[in-house]
């Protein structure tokens, strides 16, 4: 199992899904800021925890890009240690956010399951099992 290579391309497939991801985020953030309909009485701690996120998943894309060409150990931890701190925030909107609309659980849903893909293989891209061996 080459885990250098399903990590590379999770990384890939997060980087066209993060559009989609921000955006959505942020018209929620804005629509539940606006609504009169749901009561939203930490709106600012949401907003930070949401901007964190996204500002997480943002440097962890830039830097991974950035790195992966000299640096492909450094890149992949540098990966993961941002993964962690992004599930941190997923597990806020999870466990603590109120109120959570069902489509922010179903965008939050999918980004976790992306994430703790990432998290494993990056995990297992260390390991000496999970290494490529190339025989000559």
């Amino acid at each position: 199992m080459d885990a250098l290579l399903i990590f590379d391309v999770l990384m890939y497939v997060n980087l066209y899904y993060f559009p989609v991801f921000s955006f959505c985020n942020i018209m929620m953030l804005l629509a539940k800021y606006l609504s009169k309909k749901y009561p939203t009485p930490y709106i600012g701690t949401d907003a930070l925890v949401q901007l964190g996120l996204l500002v997480s998943e943002l440097l962890k894309i830039f830097l991974f890009k950035r790195l992966r060409e000299q640096h492909k150990g450094w890149s992949v931890f540098v990966a993961v240690i941002f993964v962690a701190t992004s599930i941190c925030g997923l597990v806020y909107v999870f466990l603590l956010q109120t109120p959570v609309l069902k489509l922010e659980y179903i965008l939050d849903a999918m980004m976790s399951f992306l994430l703790l893909s990432e998290f494993l293989y990056g995990i297992f891209s260390f390991m000496p099992c999970c290494k490529k061996h190339e025989f000559t």
